[in-house]
C-alpha cells in the first residue's frame, strides 16, 4: 500500500530551518564574540607567517655560515691561522647555526697552532659548553683541551680531559687513553698511569704499541715497588 506523503502544515511551516538556526546562532556568537575571534584571527596568521618568515631567515642563516665556515676552514689548512681566527669569529653572527660552534673548535686549534694555550683553552672550553649533542664533536674537543693542557704544564687537568674523551663513543678512544696514561705519568701519578696503561692493553690488545705498553707497564711497576 502506497502512503501518501505528510501533509505540511501551517505550524511545520513556522517551526525555524535547522541550518538557518544554525548560521544564526554562529553569526550570533561572531557578533557578540568578534573581537576576541578577530584577535585570534590574526594571531593564527601572525604566527603562520612568524613560522615562515622564521624558516626563511634560518634557512638563510645557515647558508650564509656554510659559505663564511668554508672560506674560514680554507684559511686553517693553508696554515694562516691568524686570518683564519678572524674569519672564524665572524661566524659568532650565526650562533643558532652548527657552523657557529664547529668555529669555536677550529679557534681553539688555531690557538694551539698560534701557541696561545690561555686562548686555546678559552675558546675550547666555550665549545664544549655550546656542544653538547655530538659525541663525537665533544670527543674531539676534549681531547684538544687535553693537548692544550699539557702544552700548558697543566698535567692533572690534561689527564681528566682525555679522561672525559675516553668516556665518549667515538673512533679516538685509543688516543685518549694513552695521553691519559701519558698525562698520569707526567703528574706524578704513576698509580693511574699503571692503571690506564693497563686498562688500554685489555681494551686494544691487538695495537700495534701493545709491545711498547707492555714495557710501559713493567716499568711502572718497577717504580711502584720502589717507592713502597
Amino acid at each position: 500500500m502506497v502512503r501518501s506523503p505528510k501533509r505540511i502544515t501551517r505550524k511545520d511551516l513556522r517551526q525555524p530551518d535547522q541550518f538557518v538556526t544554525l548560521t544564526g546562532q554562529i553569526l550570533h556568537f561572531l557578533t557578540t564574540h568578534k573581537t576576541a575571534f578577530f584577535a585570534g584571527l590574526a594571531v593564527a596568521v601572525l604566527l603562520s607567517a612568524g613560522l615562515w618568515g622564521w624558516s626563511f631567515y634560518n634557512d638563510r642563516q645557515n647558508r650564509l655560515a656554510a659559505q663564511q665556515y668554508s672560506r674560514a676552514l680554507g684559511l686553517y689548512y693553508d696554515g694562516r691561522y691568524r686570518e683564519a681566527l678572524k674569519a672564524f669569529e665572524q661566524l659568532e653572527s650565526y650562533r643558532s647555526s652548527t657552523y657557529s660552534r664547529l668555529g669555536l673548535f677550529y679557534q681553539g686549534n688555531s690557538y694551539i697552532a698560534l701557541n696561545d694555550p690561555p686562548k686555546a683553552a678559552t675558546a675550547l672550553a666555550e665549545y664544549l659548553r655550546r656542544e653538547k649533542r655530538e659525541p663525537l664533536l665533544r670527543q674531539l674537543g676534549f681531547l684538544s683541551l687535553g693537548y692544550v693542557h699539557e702544552k700548558a704544564g697543566k698535567h692533572r687537568e690534561a689527564a681528566r680531559s682525555f679522561a672525559e674523551a675516553e668516556k665518549l663513543p667515538g673512533p679516538l678512544k685509543e688516543e685518549a687513553l694513552l695521553a691519559k696514561a701519558r698525562s698520569s705519568t707526567q703528574s706524578g701519578d704513576l698509580k693511574d698511569a699503571l692503571t690506564s696503561y693497563q686498562e688500554f692493553l685489555k681494551k686494544f690488545p691487538a695495537s700495534e704499541r701493545a709491545a711498547e705498553i707492555s714495557l710501559r707497564i713493567q716499568e711502572l711497576e718497577a717504580k711502584l715497588v720502589v717507592k713502597k
